[in-house]
């Protein structure tokens, strides 16, 4: 099953266009001219080509994200954004690992002695829509204090979503596996994830903004520090009303 053959012209499996003698690639698509019946050798062979291999393999993309995280982000708002994984892409993975490993773990982010209400309980189920809501927020504080750089909101949610990103790394490597261990209490939890955090984020908006390289990792870490008070204000607030109002 290499391709098809019409008039006996050979054609691409996948979009239809005509195929050379000889030719490897579509010339249209970039599929391989050869597709053999899937193999579990193939899949496996694909999945380890995209682990480690792929110039934006997830190795590469974590590395990145790691090592440089303003830098991702700097190369992506000035166009260069064929060889890194889209800012959006890698949080929606990011963040669906985050919660697939906090149920597989049964880690609890909110606890109460009374047990949870249901907005809590809804908060509690679904963390990947409280980080994609925090995103703007942290993307407004860049804004505010970094007005002087003159790049507009959506430049700035690039860098924000990444920061994200990155959160989401250390919970999973690092905070997630501690907890696992020795059962800090969620307080503990939140204190040392934003600990980490905070630091990581001032990183990123001195590689990512030009000025001077101190005020910047100080403008950055306290952006996600404000970022952390006011969704957590935010959301002690709305559970404190929905309790006041459906549970008096």
């Amino acid at each position: 099953m290499s391709d098809f053959s019409v008039g006996g012209t050979r054609h691409c499996l996948d979009c239809g266009a005509p195929l050379q003698f000889r030719q490897r690639f579509c010339s249209m698509c970039g599929q391989p001219a050869a597709t053999h019946r899937l193999t579990t050798r193939e899949i496996g062979h694909d999945l380890l080509h995209a682990l480690v291999h792929a110039d934006r393999s997830a190795y590469t993309v974590i590395k990145a994200l790691v090592t440089r995280p303003g830098h991702v982000a700097r190369e992506f708002v000035a166009g260069k954004r064929r060889r890194h994984f889209g800012p959006f892409a890698s949080l929606v993975i990011l963040t669906a690992i985050t919660t697939l490993l906090v149920n597989v773990t049964g880690f609890h982010s909110i606890t109460s002695p009374n047990g949870l209400n249901a907005l809590q309980s809804f908060e509690e189920r679904h963390l990947n829509l409280i980080v994609l809501a925090q995103v703007p927020l942290l993307s407004l504080f860049f804004l505010v204090v970094f007005r002087r750089e003159r790049l507009n909101y959506a430049e700035h949610i690039v860098l924000a979503t990444y920061a994200f990103c990155l959160r989401a790394l250390i919970f999973c490597v690092l905070i997630l596996p501690l907890w696992y261990v020795e059962r800090l209490s969620p307080t503990t939890v939140g204190y040392l994830s934003a600990a980490l955090w905070c630091p990581y984020v001032g990183l990123a908006t001195l590689e990512f903004y030009a000025g001077n390289r101190f005020a910047s990792w100080l403008k950055g870490a306290t952006a996600a520090a404000l970022t952390l008070v006011v969704s957590n204000f935010i959301l002690d607030g709305a559970s404190r009303l929905y309790t006041f109002l459906f549970h008096p």
